[in-house]
C-alpha cells in the first residue's frame, strides 16, 4: 500500500513496503512492523461459512413478494430486509434421529391423557396439559415438572396449548372453557377472550415462534387470530363467513405462514400472517378428516394428515402436496404431528399404533418406539424446533422425552 501524506507527517497513514505501517490511533501516530495473519481454517469458522452460505442461498431462493415483507418488517429495525433475514435464520442443528427415549413424570408415577403438548426450540420449557386434570410445566429440559393455575384455573377438560420458540410465550385452552396465556415462560396466567366473555369449545390454539402471532379454533364455530401476542383478537374467515370445525393449526416462526384445518371439511393456507386465506388441496377437491396439521418454521414444509386417511407433505409452502406413507401403503388414525425449523426433520404419532419420524424433509420415515414395541393410543406430540427433540403423550398412558 502507498503511504498517504508525508512519511513523518502527524497525516501519514498506511504501509510501506509490506513491512512498516503508519496510522493514527487514539494514543496519538503509531509505525509498526506489520504482521501477516495466519490464515488459520478452523472447523467453527467452516461451520460459520456454511451456515451463512445457507442462509444467503435460502435468501435467493425466495420471491419478492416474501423478500419485500422482511424488507417491510426491517424498516424500523435500521437494518435491510437481507440482514433481518440472516439474523433470524436458523441452521438445523446436526442431530440424527433416532435418539433415546425415557419415560417423563409431569405429574408424578401415573398415567394421564395427555391431549396436547408445547416444547420449546431449546426444549428447555415444556408445557403438558392433561385431560381433566391439571396443567404441568417444566423449565429445566423435563427433568421437574411443576402444577401450574393458569389464572386460577385448575383441574380443567385441557385440550390444545402452544409455546413460542423462547419460550416466553405460552397459550393453553380447555375443550369446553376459557383461553389462558402467558408472557412470562408460564409463571404467571391471565384470560384473553377472543369470542369475547364466554366459553367455547376449542379445538387448536397455535403461537409463532416470535409469539406475536396467535390462532385459535372453536368446534362448530368461528376462527380468530392475534397479531399483539395473544392480547387482541379479530376473527378471521378462511371459509367465509360461516362456522366450522377449526380442529388444527400451525403457524410459522415469523407468522407469515399459516395453517388451518376444518375438521370433515377442507385446509386452507395463508401466506400473509393470517390476513387472507386460500383453500388448499392436498387430496383433491373433497372434504376430509384434518385432525392435525404442522408446519415448519421456515414455513416451506408442511404436514396435512387425514384421520382415518393418509398423510401428505408440501415442500412449497403449502402450494402443491404430495402423499408420504410412514407405515407403507395404509390408511392410519394420524393424531398429531410437528416439523422442525428447517422441515428436515418430522414427526408423526398414530392414535392406536405407531409413532414415526423423518430426518429427510418426509421423504421416508422409520419408527421409533418409545415405550416399547407395542402400540400405544398416541395423544399428543412436539418437536423442539432447535433442539431437535421430541415429547410425546398417550391417551390414559405416560408420557416420553426423546434427547
Amino acid at each position: 500500500m502507498k503511504v498517504i501524506s508525508p512519511l513523518f507527517s502527524k497525516s501519514a497513514h498506511g504501509t510501506l513496503g509490506g513491512i512498516l505501517t503508519f496510522s493514527k490511533r487514539k494514543t496519538g501516530n503509531q509505525c509498526r512492523f506489520q504482521k501477516k495473519q495466519a490464515d488459520v481454517i478452523t472447523e467453527a469458522r467452516t461451520t460459520q461459512r456454511d451456515i451463512f452460505i445457507a442462509a444467503k442461498n435460502a435468501w435467493l431462493a425466495l420471491t419478492d413478494e416474501q423478500k419485500e415483507v422482511y424488507n417491510q418488517n426491517a424498516k424500523n429495525l435500521n437494518m435491510t430486509g437481507y440482514n433481518l433475514f440472516i439474523k433470524e435464520y436458523t441452521p438445523e442443528p446436526p442431530i440424527i434421529f433416532p435418539k433415546t427415549w425415557s419415560e417423563i413424570q409431569p405429574a408424578g408415577d401415573t398415567t394421564k391423557t395427555w391431549r396436547c403438548v408445547g416444547i420449546s426450540a431449546d426444549s428447555k420449557y415444556i408445557l403438558f396439559p392433561a385431560y381433566n386434570d391439571y396443567v404441568y410445566l417444566s423449565s429445566d429440559y423435563g427433568e421437574n415438572f411443576s402444577q401450574i393455575l393458569p389464572a386460577g384455573v385448575g383441574i380443567e377438560s385441557w385440550y390444545c396449548c402452544d409455546v413460542s420458540d423462547s419460550g416466553q410465550y405460552m397459550i393453553v385452552a380447555p375443550s369446553s372453557g376459557r383461553l389462558y396465556r402467558s408472557d412470562d415462560y408460564g409463571q404467571t396466567w391471565s384470560e384473553t377472550r377472543p369470542a369475547g366473555d364466554l366459553d367455547k369449545y376449542w379445538r387448536c390454539v397455535s403461537v409463532s415462534g416470535n409469539g406475536q402471532y396467535v390462532l385459535a379454533g372453536i368446534n362448530n364455530d368461528r376462527l380468530y387470530r392475534s397479531d399483539d401476542y395473544g392480547q387482541t383478537w379479530s376473527e378471521t374467515q378462511p371459509n367465509g363467513n360461516t362456522d366450522n370445525r377449526w380442529y388444527a393449526s400451525s403457524i410459522s416462526q415469523s407468522g407469515q405462514y399459516q395453517l388451518v384445518a376444518d375438521y370433515g371439511g377442507r385446509l386452507y393456507r395463508s401466506d400473509d400472517y393470517g390476513q387472507t386465506w386460500s383453500e388448499t388441496r392436498p387430496a383433491g377437491d373433497s372434504d376430509y378428516s384434518w385432525y392435525t396439521c404442522a408446519v415448519s418454521g421456515n414455513g416451506q414444509y408442511m404436514l396435512a394428515p387425514i384421520y382415518n386417511g393418509r398423510l401428505y407433505i408440501s415442500d412449497d409452502y403449502g402450494q402443491t402436496w404430495s402423499e408420504t406413507q410412514p407405515a407403507g401403503d395404509t390408511t392410519k388414525a394420524w393424531r398429531a404431528s410437528s416439523i422442525s425449523q428447517s422441515g428436515q426433520y418430522q414427526v408423526i404419532v398414530v392414535y392406536n399404533g405407531r409413532l414415526y419420524i423423518s430426518d429427510d424433509y418426509g421423504q421416508t420415515w422409520s419408527e421409533t418406539q418409545p415405550a416399547g414395541d407395542t402400540t400405544k393410543a398416541w395423544n399428543s406430540v412436539d418437536i423442539a424446533k432447535d433442539s431437535v427433540q421430541l415429547v410425546a403423550g398417550v391417551y390414559n398412558g405416560r408420557a416420553y422425552l426423546n434427547s
